[in-house]
């Protein structure tokens, strides 16, 4: 079997493309309702990342506060994305209602990016005391296993799993489930579904984490 990295390639054009968390269809038309309440703490869940804000835009503009989860995503600065995989040091945690005001103030103008871009579904945003934070759940409790009974698929990481991207699968730890609906999902309330993996896609725990693999 073999490690899966699991790269679906998105549009460099437009700002949705530069939307890069699981839960781009908040972003991009999604009609999942949302609760305003306070932040979530993301605890020790975050593990690796969680390294706080995007920063302000300016003295009035805040691009990383928020009040839930939801509110929460990962954009990458700039006018184009990068050519590889996005890892945490490429992307900030922002409101993602202000994704637009954000490329603005984060692209000079390009006409033509050199490359469509990568989307990393490991990589998460939530809320965390009233500011987004990033995370990567390879390297979180979230993950954290003993051997491969320990693991499952989810389809991706945003909250609601129906309106996941069909390649966003990622591995987690069983016990961990329900902590991570909360750290992404905050009181919004989703569908009921069950997304079902493609046959080929398993679990292993590699060096303590949950991984995806590709079946032979």
């Amino acid at each position: 079997m073999t490690l899966n990295p699991m790269t679906p390639s998105f549009s460099a054009l437009g700002l949705c493309s530069l939307l890069l968390t699981s839960v781009i269809g908040l972003a991009c038309g999604d009609d999942s309702s949302s609760a305003t309440g306070s932040g979530g703490a993301a605890g020790a869940a975050l593990g690796g990342g969680g390294s706080g804000a995007a920063g302000s835009g300016g003295a009035s503009l805040n691009f990383a506060a928020c009040d839930e989860p939801t509110d929460c995503g990962l954009v990458q600065p700039g006018c184009c994305p990068i050519c590889e995989l996005p890892t945490l040091a490429d992307v900030e945690p922002i409101d993602i209602a202000l994704a637009e005001a954000f490329h603005e103030s984060t692209c000079n103008g390009v006409d033509l990016c050199a490359c469509d871009g990568l989307v990393n579904p490991n990589l998460y945003a939530t809320c965390n005391a009233g500011t987004c934070v990033e995370a990567d759940v390879r390297e979180s409790d979230l993950s954290s296993c003993v051997g491969a009974q320990d693991c499952v698929l989810r389809a991706g990481l945003g909250c609601c799993v129906c309106n996941a991207e069909p390649d966003a699968w990622v591995a987690i730890a069983a016990a961990s489930e329900g902590t991570l609906t909360g750290l992404v999902c905050g009181t919004t309330e989703c569908d009921a579904c069950e997304p079902v993996p493609p046959a080929n896609l398993g679990v292993d725990c590699v060096s303590g984490h949950c991984a995806v693999v590709t079946m032979p």
